[in-house]
């Protein structure tokens, strides 16, 4: 989602970091006369509370067995149940894992020496984040510190005066947000070896940008997310436990696996020298907040971007650094329940940030800050991308729909106007507006026919009502700032898709809520569509050219 503009901390920090490191660094004519704006408003509260998601049922059949049988609907807690078990996160159960579930089938208390499964995660003086010493002893160790800002408690829309009315009964289960000021474990030391995790695999080799999931997703995004009926992680296992324990430096209760997409973990190799590799790396996890008995309390940070500067044989790691962005005005999803009810908002966090100390040594070694200088200036790129194409990279690894280039609203605006100027026509734009849209992102802006509509006729852009308002009270340009009032006007909760002229002028409008209603009639669905949905989105668009057309005609 966040495509328009990427000049923001977490980024600034990564380029900064890889700085240290280097040694240097059709459009088509068209023919139509039309130009429409496309705007999909979504509030900040969480659309997977008003909008139903909707879950393909699985289906398998055992075709050795004499009865055929047929097993329907992996829900969403067999799901869980599943990742629970999946300790190293593998996508299969071995031996020792199958033996925690064994010993529950069979009703009996695993030995002593394996100890029970345990579903609670220790607190932030347990050894979850502490090196194993003896492992350590014969490799090189990197000290990480963790920084962290709490939330911005009035950037929630439950916070604003508008809605400070209805927020009775709130209070109590957000004790695990309030109380959340610092980070769990300021400094920790790992040993190198962990972060092999973060190396090319299965191709030891990838072209530059080329991405590769560190984490495999384990949800379909047509199919059952995972419960949010849970407090603890299961603590990772194996190659991918360091993840684990450097998002426990933050929280003592992160989930690697998210309960909805997008889900995992991608990287690819920034930049290559004969013996370093530069990795960015993007990570979708979350974390419980709450403690029983409290109902659970889900913080879902947008991303967390970073990057690691590391020997090809994993030796050594020169720099390591990982941030939440914050360059947008609100970059979290927070859900919880109020009795049976679902509640759900989004809102700031201003700082979230890990950062290693200096690169890594031998267990008793010091080095002064010119030796530390010296040896990182040492390392040469031979072939190299921008960060901002590496990020690209990895953001249409976890978005399809991002195929279609996405602008700012008052860019979309101004190149609408530019185009028509330089080229005598008026082109389409789609502007979308969200906090999380992952119904129209995951759904008709995926699909093959919308995303050649769009990329053919219009200008594309995504951005969040809270930043819409902002340009309408404090905006500069005065026919940018009527644009974004016109669009405010006519917002209905929770998503609001809307095509306008570049001046504003709002042509036709659809909230979502109508467009999911709209898809319960049954209707045959020309070639190239899946679903519904999308050929009534396509329609839309449309319907919205056709509107446009009769402005030219007044």
């Amino acid at each position: 989602m966040m495509i328009e503009n990427r000049e923001y901390t977490a980024t600034a920090a990564v380029e900064n970091r890889s700085e240290d490191f280097t040694s240097g660094h059709k459009t088509k004519k068209m023919t139509i006369a039309l130009t429409t704006l496309l705007v999909a408003i979504v509030a900040v509260f969480v659309d997977r509370f008003v909008i139903m998601r909707i879950q393909r049922q699985f289906s398998y059949t055992e075709g050795n067995s004499e009865a055929g049988v047929r097993f329907d609907v992996v829900d969403e807690e067999v799901l869980s149940l599943f990742v629970t078990f999946d300790e190293n996160l593998d996508g299969v159960l071995d031996l020792s894992e199958f033996i925690q579930i064994a010993n529950r089938i069979l009703r009996r208390k695993a030995p002593a020496a394996e100890g029970p499964h345990k579903m609670k995660v220790a607190d932030s003086s347990s050894d979850t984040s502490a090196p194993d010493v003896s492992h350590m002893a014969a490799t090189e160790q990197l000290t990480v510190i963790s920084n962290f800002t709490s939330l911005v408690l009035t950037s929630m829309t439950k916070y604003s005066d508008d809605h400070s009315s209805g927020f009775d009964g709130n209070e109590i289960q957000m004790q695990g947000l309030k109380s959340w000021n610092t980070s769990s474990v300021p400094m920790a030391t790992y040993s190198v070896d962990e972060f092999r995790a973060f190396l090319p695999y299965p191709i030891l080799e990838p072209p530059l940008g080329q991405p590769w999931h560190i984490v495999e997703s384990r949800i379909d995004k047509d199919g059952p997310g995972l419960t949010s009926n849970r407090h603890y992680p299961t603590p990772v296992k194996g190659r991918l436990a360091i993840l684990y324990k450097l998002l426990s430096m933050f929280h003592p209760r992160p989930f690697l696996l998210t309960r909805f997409g997008p889900q995992g973990t991608v990287a690819c190799v920034r930049a290559e020298s004969k013996d370093y590799l530069d990795i960015v790396f993007r990570i979708h996890a979350e974390f419980q907040l709450n403690e029983p008995p409290l109902l659970p309390f889900w913080f879902t940070p947008a991303q967390f971007l970073g990057n690691i500067v590391i020997k090809k044989d994993g030796t050594r790691v020169e720099s390591f650094h990982l941030a939440v962005p914050n360059n947008k005005s609100l970059n979290v999803d927070m859900e919880w329940l109020v009795s049976t009810v679902a509640e759900g908002d989004t809102g700031f966090l201003p700082h979230m940030e890990l950062n290693s100390v200096m690169p890594s040594i031998l267990p008793g070694q010091q080095q002064t800050d010119e030796e530390v200088e010296s040896t990182s200036k040492t390392i040469k790129w031979d072939k190299e991308i921008s960060f901002d194409k590496a990020y690209k990279a990895l953001e249409d690894a976890f978005y399809s729909f991002k195929e279609v280039p996405y602008v700012s609203f008052e860019d979309a605006l101004n190149r609408a106007k530019e185009e028509k100027k330089l080229r005598d026509l008026r082109r389409l734009i789609c502007l979308e507006f969200t906090g999380s849209g992952r119904t129209l992102r995951e759904g008709p802006l995926e699909s093959p026919p919308v995303v050649h509509m769009l990329k053919k006729k219009f200008i594309s852009s995504w951005t969040l009502v809270a930043e819409l308002k902002d340009i309408a009270a404090n905006g500069t340009n005065l026919e940018v700032t009527k644009a974004a009032q016109a669009h405010l006007d006519i917002y209905k909760f929770p998503v609001m898709s809307v095509v306008s002229l570049p001046n504003g002028t709002v042509v036709s409008k659809m909230n979502a809520n109508d467009l999911m209603e709209r898809q319960s009639g049954e209707e045959i669905l020309p070639p190239g569509f899946d679903d519904l949905l999308s050929h009534i989105y396509y329609k839309f668009l449309e319907e919205g050219i056709i509107g446009a057309k009769k402005f030219d005609e007044l």
